[in-house]
């Protein structure tokens, strides 16, 4: 729940919304390393990881002269590579880890289909309201969001939490829908790296990393293609052409005449 959190946390209030989500990730993250500690096999930070992220960090404050925010982002980011590799020494506990970001990666792909749909506000305060034909979960940015549903997918194919093989299709069917909602170009070259690592890395377990890429790749150009329809005929909407849908769209225009049903609405979303 702790790693999940984070990521499902819908509330940020003014004068400063990036305050609250920062602070409740700070405190999760706290909460995580104290349980960590207290438990039987404390984690063991390797020491030459440790002490090259310092030292970059170092080396970028000295450059600037300044402690910049983008500073401050890449040792928080170098932070957390740090921890993971802590974290990961302990099976359990990288299992637990991976399932909380893997159910707030597939909650988090349902929160982004009720927003592309128009109906979150009907779960108001719980998901953030969105116009219809966008998509972007609690997180309230498109590419990131993408990214959380790509994470998941990450989890899916090397992780070493254990999914039932239909509950994993099932998975990867929902979070590629979930980032083809979002429209992100970012969400769609983390799907093909994903592919790509899936064919390049030889094991046991490659089939059906494949057989999963393969799967989650018909779910992505499938909704590429069907969200924006059933968009329209549910509320007579059309979400704004980008990314993936708008070369699906050109694609489909370049096929042939525009006489068909599917051509005519992407022609009509596309105007």
């Amino acid at each position: 729940m702790l790693a999940a959190i984070p990521w499902l946390n819908p509330l940020s209030t003014g004068p400063s919304p990036a305050v609250t989500p920062w602070l409740a990730a700070a405190a999760c993250a706290l909460l995580l390393w104290l349980l960590a500690l207290a438990g039987p096999r404390p984690p063991r930070l390797p020491r030459a990881l440790l002490w090259s992220c310092v030292a970059l960090v170092a080396w970028a404050v000295v450059s600037q002269l300044t402690l910049r925010p983008e500073t401050v982002m890449l040792a928080a980011g170098l932070a957390l590579i740090v921890l993971a590799a802590g974290f990961a020494q302990d099976e359990g506990l990288a299992q637990a880890l991976q399932a909380g970001v893997l159910a707030a990666a597939a909650v988090s792909a349902l929160i982004g289909l009720c927003q592309y749909f128009g109906i979150a506000a009907w779960f108001s305060p719980w998901m953030n309201a969105a116009e219809a034909g966008e998509a972007y979960a609690n997180l309230r940015q498109p590419n990131q969001y993408a990214s959380l549903c790509w994470i998941g997918g990450a989890i899916l194919l090397f992780g070493t939490v254990r999914v039932p093989r239909r509950a994993s299709f099932a998975l990867v069917v929902l979070l590629a829908a979930g980032s083809a909602a979002s429209v992100s170009r970012t969400g769609m070259l983390q799907g093909l790296v994903l592919t790509v690592l899936s064919a390049w890395w030889a094991g046991p377990q490659r089939r059906q990393r494949l057989v999963l890429c393969a799967v989650a790749a018909l779910a992505y150009f499938a909704a590429t293609v069907l969200l924006p329809i059933l968009l329209e005929a549910l509320n007579g909407r059309c979400p704004r052409a980008r990314s993936g849908a708008a070369w699906v769209a050109a694609s489909l225009a370049a096929a042939g005449s525009c006489s068909g049903p599917t051509c005519c609405s992407w022609s009509r979303c596309i105007r």
